[in-house]
């Protein structure tokens, strides 16, 4: 209990730390550009995603392409604390979401992740507390730690065949999950990815990973 308390105090102080240091990187940094209300750098030939204004509300839709050139990376902290925002679409080309990128935007209720993401970093979406439903693509193989951690709208998680490794507290204090199919590609969950979710139901093939996980966590298991 000590070391889990630990962990969120830890994450919450790095979180308050880092925000307002990513508004003056934004002023500062002569290698950012803006695109409307958001920035990015050009990192060879690619786009990485820098910065939201906090002030942002609504719908946000990433752009796919900018200067001609693709729009791959969404960087750590990029739209963390954007909290009027209640929809985001990511492009497909986009492969890599960075750590906290979406984290603590309170008012997130839907998100489009397409098939080209391959990485969900630690805290991804961490503290979306209106998120209420997420598909994992084909594409990603890993979820970071802690990376929905405190969703506690959150109701129902899809993953696509593909996933092997569910890290860290994932999912932890959702309390409102109730449904998690997970496929046969899954070979590693953390001991504590679904730790303080009271209503989860696993849905898996019989004889899978995720099976034998639900029964030695006395996790509630539905044959698909």
């Amino acid at each position: 209990m000590k070391k889990k308390v630990l962990s969120i105090l830890f994450a919450l102080c790095l979180l308050c730390a880092c925000l307002p240091l990513g508004a003056l990187a934004v002023s500062a940094d002569d290698d950012v550009k803006t695109y409307g209300d958001l920035s990015y750098r050009i990192y060879d030939d690619r786009i990485s995603m820098y910065y939201c204004k906090r002030a942002v509300s609504g719908k946000v839709e990433i752009p796919a392409q900018i200067e001609g050139l693709p729009v791959v990376t969404i960087s750590s902290f990029a739209f963390s604390g954007c909290s009027n925002i209640t929809s985001i679409t990511i492009p497909n080309s986009v492969t890599t979401i960075g750590f906290w990128a979406f984290s603590c935007c309170t008012s997130l209720e839907s998100v489009t992740i397409p098939d080209s993401v391959t990485v969900i970093r630690d805290y991804a979406f961490g503290y979306c507390n209106s998120l209420t439903s997420v598909a994992i693509p084909k594409g990603v193989t890993r979820i970071g730690s802690y990376a929905f951690v405190s969703c506690f709208r959150l109701t129902t998680v899809c993953f696509s065949d593909g996933i092997v490794e569910i890290g860290e507290r994932a999912f932890c204090g959702c309390e409102s999950l109730a449904s998690v199919t997970i496929p046969t590609s899954v070979e590693t969950i953390a001991d504590d990815a679904f730790t303080d979710c009271p209503n989860v139901t696993t849905h898996a093939p019989i004889g899978s990973y995720a099976e034998q996980y639900a029964k030695q966590y006395n996790i509630p298991f539905v044959a698909e």
